[in-house]
């Protein structure tokens, strides 16, 4: 009866379970988790967004990655997200011209701290998204581009469900899935304007493991009804026994026995025994033999019961004893047949019947396969109650919104809880609250909210959705494709380990860049000691070449010279040193600057000085056939000419040749003289006598005439033994001729690697740098219809690369088009620093000298401006850096006048070398700017007088009267301006024409009544006698006795001179 009682509690507990089942199921199937109709949000009106209690991030750049990549970065920041204090927001914003992703934290209570938690942010995206940018948000753009295009939108929705991927069921092997980025839902809605707010609480550890068994209770409850099983059979037989028997025996039977036995007993017995006995029974029978073909058919039924009761007892005693004997003797013969056949057949069936509730296996597989996996990762990468809400201005982008945020984020794995959107009415005042989780009132079965992934806790429902890191970087992600508003640009793995030296002598050139992101604590240094092994620069124009170079000029501390053929960038280094010299060539009036080609240094060899002068004109101006060895006699004759033994580099006319005045050395103009003679000398005959005369001497005798007659054709020379010491920029933007350029390059050059061949035996430890902007146009790479002389010309200065480095000069190349440099320059400089380049034969070239792969290679067109690819020897690999700007190259231009200033100030300390003969004249009083105000006017009275005179020598009066008014009105300002002394004027005149005239001192040639300036005061003083208008022939112009001697003097010194 206990068993009884017992089965029938649990089959009634099972009816109760089964009930409840049949609940869960209604509730998880037919969808009844419906949350009553949102009319505003529970409203903590002392909860404001402010930079106080959030801070955001804005990205604007990312790195070109597959999707899956991005969401694997992202769910790393997500899982460090997990501070109850904070929730993680994620702000999607549509506007007409793009999107734009923000990413912050929102403190809850007043128990964090934001700053922390914003740095905490900033890198965690910064170390696991490869290439991000961010961008701080202010409080205004907090307010104008987070808030107000929430308070603007007009239709609100909540989105609850648990996103999936769609995976490709024909790749679905590999794991590839389909595209489900943002990208996509940007392009979708391109053009509209709308939000997707994403806020993201962490749950507790507690609360995670709490929804880990509250499902696994629930799938305890749910097992035992998934399955019944039922069993019924039927059984059927039939059976046939056939048998016959013979047997015959025969006995005989012959016994004798005795027994003797003695009994002696003595016992008491009690019993007293009472029984009941009830009993029934019923017995049914039916058989068939067909053996003895008989049927019977029998049935018996009966029913007995009875009592008995029995009570006795007995005692007794008794004694017995007897004998016995017996005698028996048996013998037996048995014979016999048997024969007997037997027949059984039978038939058995069983039948079992399963039911399974699908509904009830499907909710159980789904906790099982999904939900627990899922709700064990959020407990080890973070789990969090999550609320996403879409808005807009109007209903119909709000709708397109809704309708392509399930399409791109609900994939093809099933899931019980696919996204859905609940309308949600929202107040102005309550948009603060949309950064909050909440909680309304309800009482849907907590079962089935556990099942669909909804918070849930005393009759209460939060309006959000479990999600763990890996389902919220699927919502919250980032564009795998560029869309309007995200730049993504490619990166490519470079070396992050550069070979720094530890020694005080480096110097920084930038910051180490990995895959995008600048590593500020990680520097790239240079090792000063290792600049005399020469750099190359290359990159396209605006790449950051001249940066680069400013940045190592400057930080190395070092003297420097910069040669810099165009523009003039390297003026805003005036700002960061004023102590930074300006030469403008070609412009007299704000920068002069003077060179000789011809001056030798002191102990420089003359015939090695002869073949850089050649190798120089032959690497600049075309040149066929024997033109090189032309020029190279008519500068040895020029030299001989001066006095020079070119065997032992010794001057014969001069004791000490370094300290005349510049007299020792011949000048452009003699040099041509002397072209022409050799010319002439080789019988080369009238066509191409003509071809020679018009090619080389037209070419050359251009640098004699103008500014560049100034610059080139002058006496003396800047002491570059000085710039050495000084910070010095040469600017050529004012010579517009290539060649001219290419000229003044090789010349400057040339000489500074002399100067720096001379100081390094008197100081070994000296170094200086040298700067050659677009070094191609002394440097370019022989073609093969070049002649040989150019071919040779640029080999000298390419090896000159190898030479100057043991005397400690450092050279700085610097060129936008590697290919077109000649190879000894890539292959003889030691640091290569690499901006962005375009064109596939320059990228190849210097790729393959510092080791990159193709894939590096490739990518140097998407370096951004400041960016290099730095390779230096020793180093394992080449690093992608962000080269450190002292100053910006765009900023306002250096005031001229401030480089005039300075150019007087330098003028007028080396006036005595500049200036031997004027700087005589005047006293010690005058100030560096009246020196160059008397240089400037001088000079145009001068060229004032040479226009004169050569009219004056002409029968055609032409512009006569117009130049004696002219010259006669300037006069009489110089006297105005510089005093009374009118000889002193004539004087300081004739001295400054000597200085600067481009003439050979004749002094040998000239009748020796008088010096050589006493001819020009002479003719100067023609305007004191009002004899301007008369002609220079005359005998009586400048007395008897002297006019012939006089006038054939000034013709001597002036009859080929046009102008100084």
């Amino acid at each position: 009866m206990d068993s009884l009682l017992k089965e029938k509690v649990v089959i009634d507990e099972y009816s109760k379970s089964i009930f409840d089942i049949n609940a869960f199921k209604d509730a998880v199937f037919l969808n009844k988790k419906e949350i009553k109709q949102i009319d505003s949000l529970s409203a903590d009106e002392n909860f404001e967004i402010n930079n106080m209690n959030s801070r955001f991030f804005r990205i604007t750049e990312l790195s070109a990655q597959e999707q899956f990549i991005l969401r694997q970065d992202l769910e790393n920041v997500i899982a460090s997200m997990n501070n109850v204090h904070f929730n993680w927001v994620y702000y999607l914003s549509g506007t007409e011209t793009g999107i734009e992703i923000y990413i912050g934290t929102v403190l809850l209570l007043d128990q964090g701290d934001v700053f922390n938690q914003k740095k905490l942010l900033e890198s965690q995206l910064l170390g696991n998204i490869s290439g991000i940018l961010l961008e701080d948000v202010s409080s205004k753009n907090l307010q104008d581009h987070i808030l107000s295009p929430l308070n603007n939108s007009q239709h609100f929705g909540l989105l609850t469900g648990v996103p999936s991927l769609t995976i490709d069921q024909q790749a679905q092997s590999k794991g590839s899935n389909i595209n489900q980025g943002i990208d996509r839902l940007a392009r979708s809605l391109t053009g509209e304007t709308w939000q997707l707010l994403l806020v993201a609480q962490p749950a507790k550890l507690h609360e995670i493991n709490q929804t880990i068994e509250e499902f696994l209770n629930l799938s305890s409850d749910l097992h035992p009804g998934i399955k019944k099983s039922i069993q019924s059979g039927t059984n059927t037989g039939t059976s046939l026994t056939e048998g016959s028997s013979t047997s015959i025996s025969h006995g005989l039977t012959d016994q004798t026995g005795s027994n003797k036995s003695r009994t002696k007993q003595h016992g008491l017995n009690d019993s007293i025994t009472n029984q009941t006995s009830e009993s029934g029974g019923e017995s049914s029978s039916n058989s068939k033999n067909n053996s003895s073909t008989s049927t019977s058919d029998s049935k018996n039924k009966g029913w007995t019961k009875g009592e008995s009761k029995t009570n006795g007892t007995s005692s007794g005693t008794s004694d017995s004893s007897g004998t016995s004997e017996s005698k028996s003797v048996s013998k037996s013969d048995t014979k016999g047949s048997s024969n007997s056949s037997s027949r059984s057949e039978g038939k058995n069936t069983t039948e079992s019947r399963e039911f399974i509730d699908k509904k009830i296996e499907r909710i159980e597989k789904y906790i099982t396969e999904k939900q627990l996996p899922r709700f064990e990762l959020g407990r080890s990468k973070g789990l969090f109650k999550t609320a996403i809400y879409l808005s807009a201005y109007n209903k119909r982008t709000y709708e397109s919104l809704v309708l392509a945020v399930r399409s791109t984020f609900q994939g093809n794995q099933s899931v019980f809880s696919p996204l859905q959107v609940q309308k949600l009415h929202m107040k102005k005042k309550d948009i603060n609250q949309l950064f909050k989780i909440h909680w309304e009132k309800n009482d849907i079965n907590k079962d089935a909210l556990l099942l669909q992934s909804t918070p849930s806790a005393a009759r209460h429902v939060a309006l959000a959705t479990w999600l763990n890191a890996s389902e919220l970087s699927i919502l919250a992600g980032l564009p795998s494709r560029e869309v309007c508003g995200i730049r993504l640009r490619k990166n490519v793995d470079f070396a992050v380990n550069p070979l720094n030296s530890k020694d005080s002598a480096s110097f920084e050139l930038g910051r180490i860049i990995q895959n995008g992101r600048i590593l500020e604590k990680s520097k790239v240094l240079l090792d000063k000691k290792l600049l005399n092994q020469h750099i190359f620069i290359s990159g396209v124009t605006g790449a950051g070449k001249t940066t680069t170079c400013q940045q190592i000029l400057l930080q190395s501390k070092l003297p420097f010279l910069v040669i810099e053929p165009a523009k003039t960038e390297y003026r805003g280094l005036y700002e960061l040193d004023e102590d930074i010299q300006f030469y403008t060539l070609n412009n007299e009036q704000l920068s002069p600057f003077r060179i000789n080609p011809f001056e030798l240094l002191p102990n420089e060899q003359l015939v090695g000085h002869i073949d850089t002068l050649k190798a120089t004109f032959a690497a600049v101006f075309p040149m066929e056939a024997s033109m090189p060895y032309l020029i190279e006699e008519a500068i040895v004759r020029s030299y001989e000419s001066k006095g020079w033994d070119i065997h032992t580099s010794k001057n014969f006319l001069f004791e000490n040749p370094f300290n005349c005045q510049g007299q020792a050395f011949p000048i452009m103009s003699e040099m041509l003289e002397q072209l022409k003679i050799v010319i002439k000398s080789k019988g080369f005959g009238d066509d191409l006598q003509q071809k020679y005369e018009g090619s080389l001497i037209s070419r050359l005798d251009n640098l004699t005439i103008g500014s560049k007659g100034r610059m080139l054709n002058t006496r003396v020379s800047i002491d570059v033994s000085k710039l050495l010491d000084q910070k010095v920029v040469i600017e050529l933007d004012e010579l517009k001729d290539e060649q001219d350029k290419a000229l003044m390059m090789g010349l400057l050059i040339g000489r500074v690697a002399e100067a720096m061949k001379q100081r390094h035996y008197s100081d070994p430890t000296f170094q200086h740098l040298t700067l050659i902007e677009e070094a191609h146009r002394l440097l370019e790479k022989p073609q093969g219809h070049d002649d040989g002389a150019k071919k040779l010309g640029v080999s000298l200065f390419a090896n000159l690369l190898a030479e100057v480095r043991k005397y400690g000069e450092g050279l700085i190349i610097a060129d936008q088009i590697p290919n077109k440099l000649a190879p000894e320059v890539l292959k003889n400089t030691n640091t290569k620093i690499i901006h962005r380049l375009f064109a596939a034969d320059d990228r190849q070239a210097i790729g393959e000298t510092v080791g990159l792969t193709e894939e590096q290679i490739d990518f140097l067109p998407m370096l951004k401006a400041g960016e290099a690819v730095v390779y230096s020897a020793g180093w394992h690999e080449a690093v992608r850096t962000q080269v450190g700007q002292l100053h910006n190259t765009n900023s306002k231009p250096l005031d001229i006048q401030i480089i005039a200033s300075h150019s007087q100030r330098r003028i007028f300390s080396q006036r005595t070398q500049l200036y031997p003969r004027l700087s005589s004249v005047f006293d010690s009083e005058i100030t560096a700017e009246q020196f160059n105000q008397f240089i400037q006017e001088g000079s145009f009275v001068l060229n004032l007088w040479l226009k004169w005179y050569a009219l004056s020598q002409n029968e055609v009066q032409g512009h006569k009267l117009i130049i004696t008014q002219r010259l006669s009105k300037e006069m009489e300002k110089l006297n105005q301006v510089w005093g009374d002394s009118k000889s002193d004027i004539k004087l300081a005149l004739a001295q400054l024409f000597l200085d600067i005239a481009p003439i050979a001192y004749i002094e040998d040639k000239l009748p020796t009544k008088y010096p050589v300036e006493q001819y020009l005061i002479f003719l100067f003083g023609l305007y004191e006698h009002d004899q301007l208008n008369e002609k220079i022939t005359s005998d009586t112009i400048f007395g008897q006795d002297t006019g012939r001697l006089i006038a054939g003097a000034l013709q001597a010194m002036l009859q080929k001179l046009n102008s100084i």
